[in-house]
Parts: structure tokens; C-alpha cells; sequence
């Protein structure tokens, strides 16, 4: 994986997948995993700053120490819908189901959310 070489492996066989595993060096299964899920429209445009994150090149700053653990595995970038509901549950004191329905609104997803109604606590 480090050398680029997946030809034939599902989602990690495009030439741009294939330039990023060169760049990451993934020691990890969970780089990999990382990389799946970053490899998208969306959350392409951090993909340089979790390759910089990993191999040191950037000091990660977490703007509240709660943050540090949640965050920590995929070096500061919030890779993961799991990792938005814990900063949800930790910062705003949301229960995993109102930190479920935040997620709702932090979707790119159009989506009729005028019968979904915010957590009381936000």
C-alpha cells in the first residue's frame, strides 16, 4: 500500500487514490480506512492535511484539550460521522441521539429537515 500498488483493490485503485497512499506511507490498517473514507467530494480537500498530520510536518492544534482524544487517531481532521457526534456529546453535552440528529444538519445531503427539530439543548 505504501508503493501505490492496489490495482484491483476496491476503492483504493484510481490513479488519485494510488498518488495519496504514496504520499501517506499508510503503517496502520486504520490509515487505510481513513483514506476510504476521506477520498470523497467533500472531504477530499483534507486528505494533504491528514498526510502532513501523520508524518509530522504540521503541529496539530486542538482548539479545546476535549478535543485531543476524539481526534487524536486521524491527526486532528474529523474523518469520521462517529468522531462529530463524540465533539457533539463533548462540547455540547449532547446525548449520542441529539448528536445523531445534529449530523442531519451537518449533512451535504439535501434533505427536508423541516420536521426534524434540533436537540433542546442546542
Amino acid at each position: 500500500f505504501k508503493k501505490g500498488q492496489t490495482t484491483g483493490v476496491f476503492q483504493l485503485e484510481s490513479s488519485g487514490m494510488k498518488k495519496y497512499l504514496k504520499q501517506l506511507k499508510p503503517d496502520k490498517f486504520e490509515d487505510i480506512i481513513a483514506m476510504v473514507a476521506l477520498y470523497r467530494p467533500g472531504p477530499m480537500q483534507f486528505i494533504p492535511d491528514f498526510i502532513s498530520g501523520k508524518h509530522g510536518k504540521t503541529v496539530i492544534v486542538y482548539d479545546n484539550p476535549k478535543l485531543k482524544p476524539i481526534l487524536e487517531e486521524t491527526y486532528g481532521i474529523a474523518v469520521y460521522q462517529e468522531q462529530i457526534m463524540e465533539i457533539a456529546k463533548s462540547l455540547a453535552g449532547f446525548t449520542y441521539g441529539e448528536a445523531d440528529v445534529c449530523l442531519l444538519y451537518t449533512s451535504p445531503s439535501p434533505r427536508d429537515l423541516s420536521t426534524t427539530r434540533m436537540p433542546s439543548s442546542a
